[in-house]
């Protein structure tokens, strides 16, 4: 069985190609041999020496090995019960790689592979290598901060806005002052703290009056405010009702 997955991982599509190591997962005697391609081997149980040129390196469950393109190498064991999963991707890393990942994930991988022989259907086997591909490539992987504030406050009072708020609140989460998040709130939405706040209940509260047969006395609670006249004032201000 011979097949090729196309898979994005970060901002590039990568060839994956799925021969019999993938699919028959014990260890043949094979000679010394080259791939056109690298090829990424991930232990499922046993210990595997890797021969690359003179060096062995030593593999055990859980261990992915990345072996580049067009580098002689085969794979050693004398314990009939050692396992692993292979195949080949169209990467231009040249340098041999290493990596611990845990065991069930790898068992995990396994069964998917089981699965998708009957099934045909290699969606979560593909999730399963980007993300091996990923472990091997820490350094692909960028974090940063979210810095899209607009984002932020909408995200902020979508989660909250049924909480007895503060401004402080919102500082704490933002790591800022109270001056520069209530100045950067009015930059994006033309609100303060509070006429943002209130705008979100009131909001939510329309919604909730179009979907349920709720009375107003329980909306009112049900979106922050903690007494009806509070909610009334709100709904004058708004002119939503």
């Amino acid at each position: 069985m011979n097949n090729k997955l196309n898979i994005k991982i970060g901002s590039k599509y990568h060839n994956i190609f799925l021969q019999n190591g993938f699919y028959s997962h014990t260890i043949q005697k094979m000679p010394i041999h080259k791939h056109s391609y690298a090829e990424i081997h991930i232990v499922t149980n046993g210990i595997i020496n890797f021969k690359v040129g003179d060096t062995i390196h030593s593999t055990t469950n859980g261990n992915l090995f990345f072996v580049p393109a067009n580098t002689y190498h085969c794979a050693i064991t004398e314990n009939p019960n050692a396992r692993r999963i292979a195949f080949q991707i169209d990467c231009d890393e040249h340098r041999f790689l290493k990596k611990q990942v845990q065991c069930q994930t790898v068992m995990d991988f396994l069964n998917e592979i089981e699965k998708c022989k009957t099934t045909k259907d290699y969606t979560v086997v593909s999730a399963y290598i980007s993300l091996f591909f990923s472990q091997l490539y820490p350094e692909g992987l960028q974090v940063h901060p979210v810095d899209d504030y607009p984002f932020l406050f909408r995200e902020f009072f979508s989660r909250r806005y049924n909480e007895d708020l503060q401004l402080s609140d919102l500082a704490q989460e933002l790591h800022l002052s109270e001056r520069q998040t209530e100045r950067l709130l009015i930059k994006y939405t033309g609100h303060t703290f509070r006429q943002e706040l209130s705008t979100v209940r009131i909001d939510m509260a329309r919604y909730l009056l179009s979907v349920s047969d709720m009375r107003l006395t329980e909306i009112a609670l049900l979106v922050g405010y903690r007494s009806y006249s509070g909610f009334w004032k709100a709904m004058k201000k708004h002119k939503s009702f």
